[in-house]
């Protein structure tokens, strides 16, 4: 016998789409979703409904909630390309340097300023980086592509344990 859920979604289209289906396979109600994100129970059905997006802050919370759930159902780049899907920042291919960049600092909820001092550089080296103006020198470019293969590895790292990893 198959039980029918109403709203179910059959396919992941959108960010809210994935909350409601997610939220919905762990049983969980539109109250007790909110409460764990620490938002509204209006703000759930906002963002399933796709009346609005949320907030960086938000979104991190979001993801924090989504991907132990994921469990190998989507490719890690759809994921984040679900996340991003309405944000005009977000790059659409990760083929270049300055978009893996980009795509790996704001998956990782970081501004230009906190990569930028991690790196000891000015920020707006960082922001030509992303744009493919300019490429930062061998032996930083090594250390940032060291970063981001660690986190296209799924290594949850931070700077700090980046940084004490790469000076051995």
């Amino acid at each position: 016998m198959t039980v029918f859920k109403p709203d179910y979604p059959q396919t992941i289209h959108f960010l809210g789409d994935l909350i409601r289906k997610t939220r919905m396979d762990l049983n969980l109600q539109i109250k007790d979703l909110a409460k764990l994100l620490k938002v509204e129970e209006d703000t759930i059905i906002n963002w399933e409904y796709r009346r609005m997006q949320p907030t960086l802050p938000c979104l991190k919370s979001i993801v924090e909630f989504l991907k132990p759930h994921i469990n190998g159902s989507m490719l890690e780049n759809d994921f984040w390309q679900l996340c991003f899907k309405n944000n005009k920042f977000y790059p659409q291919q990760l083929n270049t340097f300055g978009e893996k960049l980009r795509a790996t600092r704001m998956k990782n909820f970081l501004s230009i300023p906190q990569v930028a001092k991690e790196f000891n550089v000015d920020p707006t080296s960082i922001n030509r980086w992303e744009l493919g103006k300019s490429d930062p020198l061998p032996k930083l470019k090594d250390m940032i592509l060291a970063w981001i293969k660690s986190d296209e590895n799924n290594i949850s790292t931070t700077f700090k344990t980046f940084h004490k990893n790469t000076k051995k």
